[in-house]
């Protein structure tokens, strides 16, 4: 296919793939607009087999093994990594979505810091424990 291949991903912007996250994280809607219904959108995040961890539309997360997610993922997170690091896991028991973009391969292919040093699921365990820790009594607000 001369390097070209439909399956080579969708490429985007963090602020795309935020509202994306957020649509599914509201069964489909986003901005007063409908565009998904909630039926598919269960569809899509329902892990579809026994022997893997596929859904439709998405990876869930391993119960065996974080597989690039955090320990402390709910079952029902799920998202994708890409080939070049990039990522998108929605936890909708925790309301959230963490977005990692990369190019894993500059300077080329063969770098493989990304996942040698565990970058991604470092990550999205800090976000995890800033969750579970946060305490909003302790939130302090700055005033004049």
């Amino acid at each position: 296919m001369d390097g070209v291949g439909g399956h080579a991903g969708v490429f985007s912007t963090v602020d795309d793939l935020a509202k994306l996250g957020q649509m599914m994280l509201q069964y489909g809607s986003y901005g007063s607009h409908k565009y998904v219904s909630e039926e598919t959108i269960k569809e899509f995040t329902r892990k579809q087999f026994s022997e893997n961890r596929r859904a439709l539309a998405w990876d869930m997360i391993r119960i065996e093994g974080n597989g690039g997610t955090s320990d402390l993922a709910s079952p029902k997170c799920y998202g994708h990594s890409g080939f070049t690091g990039t990522g998108i896991w929605i936890d909708p028991t925790y309301n959230l979505v963490y977005i990692f973009l990369s190019n894993r391969v500059h300077p080329d292919a063969n770098n493989k810091k990304l996942y040698e040093w565990d970058i991604r699921t470092r990550i999205h365990d800090v976000i995890y424990h800033s969750i579970m820790n946060f305490n909003p009594d302790e939130l302090v607000f700055y005033s004049e």
